[in-house]
């Protein structure tokens, strides 16, 4: 760029000279053609008849600000000429500040590495942007992709399936310092930590990570779906993955270090130790989340660290046990500041460790709703969900008269809104009726 200044000022200098105008000289810049050639889109179809006839090869010819659109198909290691043989194979090495970009998104655009390398290798690639893809049957360390060294990528809209990561270290997708947006991670296994995504220093927002595993013989197997250290997780949905190994793994969700949970909903997630949604390791920072139906042994929903729970919802969680070890804690176990949470129905305790409470509704959780530290504004009263059934139809909006709305506080403290869903109905009626009892109600 600096080429082209230093071009602009002598032509300027020169058109002075000559006497033109300097609307002359806007209209002579902005008519040379020689702006366009500082980006470019280079176009690959899978039948090879794109501007060249390879994605890497694209990539290759590329210069910073250039995008690789990539036609609708499937581009596999054979058609895309991938080397079996380079020290850590991958179907594509991204260069910097290029986009790679699926033309017709992640469902029609899919990068398939045949279980014979990685799928896409990102280092030292600064801004560069992969967008619109399908990664899948990747294999080896990072199985899907790898970001690391000088790099800030963001990876947006696409879909990471089906991918194994065979080394004991790192997951499926391991990377630090990207932005992921609208992702779907899913079906992926690891046998280190992250069965989606192990990231360091990264933003993921929007993102679905479903049915991921971590698992081994290694103890640091953990993290089914998401090990973020230093990270923030934003408006997630992360469900049904596992982390399981002997002797006890942690965080079916997620393991967080040092990061922030933020609008996410988990559901589902099972370990065979603690956290079941969420293990915690250093501090960190839960705010208007939902966790229903995860399973761990000790601190079902969220357990371990120093925690910054913040309006929060933990309906069903179970406190699974170990063989001859009885369940202990369905809901948070740890220390550290819980405010404006429902911990309700839970199959455990609703709390273990040095935990501070306020302004919290723990209620009906199976081994008692004793409060760990009382913070004040606390009670235990049934929250008033909408639905019959809030674990199984995951409606968790409170009824118009809930205790854990504005206003409705059982001793008249000003808490605010409890629980991570606001109002979603008026009152349910639920004494039981007759049919007669019923039209009366029309006449």
């Amino acid at each position: 760029m600096a080429g082209i200044a230093d071009f602009v000022a002598g032509r300027a200098a020169s058109q002075s000279l000559l006497g033109f105008r300097g609307g002359t000289l806007s209209i002579l810049l902005a008519c040379s053609p020689c702006g366009q050639a500082w980006a470019r889109t280079w176009h690959v179809r899978a039948d090879r008849t794109g501007d060249v006839p390879t994605i890497q090869a694209a990539l290759d010819s590329a210069r910073a600000g250039d995008i690789v659109l990539v036609a609708p198909g499937t581009y596999t290691w054979t058609t895309e000429d991938a080397d079996d043989t380079a020290p850590s194979p991958s179907l594509l090495y991204m260069v910097p500040n290029v986009t790679l970009r699926g033309e017709s998104g992640a469902e029609n655009t899919i990068l398939d590495a045949e279980r014979r390398g990685r799928v896409i290798t990102g280092l030292d690639v600064e801004r560069a942007r992969i967008e619109g893809l399908s990664l899948t049957n990747g294999r080896g360390y990072a199985a899907g992709l790898l970001v690391d060294g000088d790099s800030h990528p963001t990876v947006a809209r696409c879909i990471v399936r089906d991918n194994h990561n065979r080394s004991q270290t790192g997951g499926t997708i391991t990377c630090r310092n990207t932005t992921l947006v609208d992702c779907q991670i899913s079906n992926n296994s690891t046998d280190g930590s992250g069965g989606g995504l192990n990231a360091r220093s990264c933003f993921i927002t929007g993102c679905l990570i479903r049915d991921n595993e971590a698992s081994g013989v290694e103890s640091g197997a953990s993290g089914g779906g998401i090990v973020a250290v230093g990270s923030t997780i934003a408006d997630c949905r992360i469900e049904t993955n596992r982390a399981f190994n002997y002797p006890g793994s942690g965080g079916g969700g997620v393991i967080l270090n040092d990061g922030s949970l933020l609008r996410c909903t988990l559901v589902a997630n099972e370990t065979n130790g603690p956290g079941g949604g969420v293990w915690c390791s250093g501090e960190c920072s839960i705010t208007d989340c939902i966790f229903v139906a995860n399973k761990g042994f000790g601190g079902a929903a969220i357990a371990g660290g120093i925690l910054n729970v913040s309006g929060c919802t933990l309906v069903a969680n179970e406190d699974s046990g170990h063989p001859r070890v009885p369940a202990r804690v369905g809901g948070i176990q740890g220390r550290g500041n819980v405010r404006n949470t429902i911990v309700a129905l839970n199959i455990g305790a609703a709390c273990e460790g040095d935990l501070t409470f306020a302004c919290c509704d723990l209620f009906g959780n199976s081994l008692g709703d004793a409060i760990c530290g009382d913070g004040g504004g606390n009670f235990g009263a049934d929250p008033e969900f909408c639905a019959v059934d809030p674990a199984g139809s995951l409606n968790l909006a409170l009824q118009s008269d809930s205790p854990c709305t504005p206003g409705n506080h059982p001793a008249g403290n000003p808490c605010g809104l409890i629980g991570a869903v606001a109002v979603g109905c008026q009152t349910v009626l639920v004494q039981p009726v007759n049919w007669s009892e019923v039209k009366r109600l029309y006449r």
